[in-house]
């Protein structure tokens, strides 16, 4: 019962993986079409008299064992080796084709009774190679049954032991002398048996032992593989999902922010691995105020891309809370280290950028250096002292500067990743390098400058594996446009901005045709009014006043427009002239000196603006 069980279970197709079965189907398959080609070489041979066989039973037994090796191996050549069946008529077909041609095999060679076992063990099934070598040694003893029993085959006079003084008498062949003196079938029989089976048979089932241990080793072996595969494919699956969603986590529409025509910004990240560490951001704080962020996690790979998510969501949080670049990196850097045990860290760079007045407020956490290109001067390192990264230490306070950006200007972030590309040669790309590429292509447009310089980096890598994250942010500041109606310009409501208000009217005044001496009072009008709105406008921060002018039919048209508390300078009585300044109540004289001036002066509080609008004749 138990021997019926197991050739069952051996027959149970459930224990031979399939996608290994298929392989190892097409290698048992193409030994069946070499063991063809090779009898029929010896088939060949023989017809040329070099081999010497029997051509009365042994030319038929090779002709017909070369056809049934071939005609099996093309079967499953055929079917690609993917029918479940096939493994049992090749391999025992392989079995019954080498014990025939054992029986004329003239040495007890184990070689080919082997061959069946060793291939077996390729289908990693430990119960199939024990069918296959059990079926092997039965149908090899059948072999050497029928070799002693029938005189199949080459007789082998050391298989026949006569009595000491028989007489041999040879009128044809050994076989039929030997055949004449009588040896009992028996006794040859037995004799085949124990001097050329047995010793065969011991040696294969040391070598069928082994072959077991193969397949049921390379069954665990092919299982784990498949476990570590699966698990591969997993990983893998699981990081492109880090990698998509990384991705979507960066602002990728361009250009941003269509309705803020101050500014233009491009930027890109290229991980070196499926996820990186690096990141870029930018998010608007209110209706002017620009965010920009530009940041590099230590480490690389998943553990950098969690802390990278962690720094990314507290600096915009913080940011978007009103706090300026220098209280953002304070902050989070507080929570940063807070539960640090890996002891990751963030070098950071952080920009508020105000869009009308073109101040950018901006804070250094042990970044690289960003690269400003001012109108049309060359790109050159912005000199900054950086503070210590985010992340790295508690208690550290960060200061921040800032930076009067102009119509033209760009800035150009980055990480690393830019700078160290490493060559062929292990030279980094450089900063110079990255300063004469920028000053190359300066003219160009963002996304054109961007993606030539990943491409130049790739070139000199040269093949080199990508080491670190490369990301890049460029961003141009632009004037507004100005409305064909009523054109304005935007100015800092700071007594040091005074130089340029002056010029602007006085420039706009001289494009106009306006005579001198009215273009003289009007800029004196625009001094007074801008001087009185930087002073008194704003009480809490810095902010800005809107001026725009223009010239038609002779009329100059010059208005002023702040967010500054309501404040309407009309409605203060005009001061007594005829009296001394000792016994005058100060202020008030400038707006009075700008009425006389000015043959309109109009004012009116709209959308929480003052908005007072000059006129004169000229």
């Amino acid at each position: 019962m138990k021997i019926k069980q197991f050739f069952m279970r051996s027959l149970d197709d459930a224990d031979v993986l399939q996608n290994n079965e298929i392989q190892a189907n097409k290698l048992t398959g193409f030994v069946m079409f070499l063991g063809s080609i090779v009898l029929s070489v010896v088939l060949l041979l023989s017809k040329l008299g070099l081999f010497r066989i029997r051509e009365e039973f042994l030319g038929p037994l090779i002709f017909q064992g070369m056809l049934e090796l071939l005609i099996p191996a093309v079967i499953c050549r055929g079917m690609k080796g993917k029918k479940g069946w096939l493994k049992y008529l090749l391999l025992i077909e392989l079995t019954i084709v080498l014990a025939r041609i054992d029986s004329i095999l003239l040495f007890n060679s184990v070689l080919i009774m082997v061959i069946p076992a060793i291939l077996s063990s390729r289908f990693f099934s430990k119960r199939f190679t024990v069918l296959i070598s059990v079926l092997t040694a039965i149908l090899f003893a059948l072999s050497s049954f029928a070799n002693a029993w029938w005189d199949v085959g080459y007789l082998d006079l050391n298989f026949y032991d006569p009595p000491s003084g028989t007489v041999l008498t040879i009128t044809d062949t050994i076989r039929n002398a030997i055949r004449s003196v009588g040896i009992d079938r028996n006794i040859r029989l037995w004799q085949m048996m124990i001097l050329s089976y047995l010793p065969k048979l011991f040696v294969f089932s040391i070598i069928a032992v082994i072959c077991v241990k193969i397949a049921e080793k390379g069954r665990k072996m092919v299982e784990n593989q498949k476990t570590i595969t699966q698990k591969t494919a997993r990983i893998e699956s699981e990081l492109n999902l880090a990698n998509n969603i990384q991705a979507h986590m960066l602002p990728t529409i361009f250009p941003p922010y269509p309705e803020c025509e101050e500014v233009d910004l491009y930027a890109s990240m290229d991980p070196a691995r499926e996820v990186g560490g690096d990141f870029y951001d930018f998010f608007m704080l209110d209706e002017r105020h620009l965010a920009m962020v530009m940041a590099d996690v230590s480490g690389k790979g998943i553990p950098a891309a969690l802390f990278m998510v962690i720094a990314k969501t507290l600096i915009k949080n913080e940011a978007t809370m009103g706090s300026d670049p220098a209280g953002v990196f304070t902050k989070v850097n507080h929570m940063l280290c807070e539960g640090n045990e890996n002891n990751m860290f963030v070098t950071a760079w952080l920009g508020i950028l105000d869009t009308e007045t073109g101040v950018l407020t901006y804070a250094n956490a042990g970044h690289n250096p960003p690269v400003i290109k001012r109108g049309g001067s060359a790109f050159a390192y912005l000199k900054t002292r950086a503070g210590f990264v985010l992340g790295g230490m508690e208690g550290i306070k960060y200061r921040q500067q800032e930076l009067q950006l102009e119509p033209g200007d760009r800035l150009f972030l980055y990480t690393d990743g830019v700078t160290e590309a490493e060559g062929v040669d292990g030279t980094f790309y450089g900063t110079d390098r990255l300063l004469e590429f920028l000053n190359a292509h300066r003219a160009d447009g963002l996304e054109q400058v961007l993606k030539g310089l990943h491409e130049e980096i790739e070139a000199f890598a040269d093949g080199m594996e990508q080491a670190d994250d490369v990301t890049m942010m460029l961003m141009e500041y632009r004037q507004k446009k100005e409305s064909s109606d009523f054109p304005e310009r935007v100015f800092a409501a700071s007594e040091n901005q005074l130089e340029k208000v002056t010029a602007y009217v006085e420039e706009v005044l001289e494009q106009s045709g306006c005579p001198a001496k009215t273009s003289m009072q009007i800029a004196v009008c625009a001094e007074e009014i801008f001087v009185n709105i930087a002073k008194y406008a704003y009480t809490e921060r810095e902010e800005t006043v809107s001026l725009g002018i223009k010239c038609e039919d002779g009329q100059a048209v010059m208005r002023f427009t702040d967010h500054g508390v309501p404040y309407d300078p009309l409605a203060r009585k005009d001061p007594d002239v005829k009296r001394s300044a000792k016994d005058r109540e100060i202020g008030g004289l400038g707006i009075y000196i700008v009425k006389k001036t000015m043959d309109d002066v109009q004012y009116q509080y709209q959308n929480g603006k003052n908005i007072l609008t000059l006129k004169k004749k000229y």
